[in-house]
């Protein structure tokens, strides 16, 4: 059973001249926001490829939702104003 829905590679990136600017958009939103939480926590990704983004599971209320995978490469980046935790949850 599949978890999570397609990558961004083959349906967006591969296929960049026939996507939709508001999907262009709307993606680049998403994007930045994952990031963003994700540098909050004090994490940083270290392999950002369009793969690493996978979309929700279709036919559910979180199919145009995105989720980013891979965390193999992700280091905590401690700083005086973050605090790690392997169980903290972004």
């Amino acid at each position: 059973m599949d978890l999570l829905g397609p990558s961004l590679q083959p349906r967006f990136v591969n296929n960049f001249p026939n996507v939709p600017l508001e999907a262009i958009a709307y993606i680049a939103v998403e994007v930045i926001s994952i990031l963003e939480k994700l540098h909050f926590g004090g994490y940083i990704h270290g392999d950002i490829i369009p793969g690493k983004f996978l979309l929700g599971p279709p036919g559910t209320p979180e199919e145009r939702r995105l989720f980013l995978t891979d965390l193999g490469l992700g280091i905590c980046h401690l700083h005086e104003y973050f605090i790690c935790s392997r169980n903290q949850r972004l």
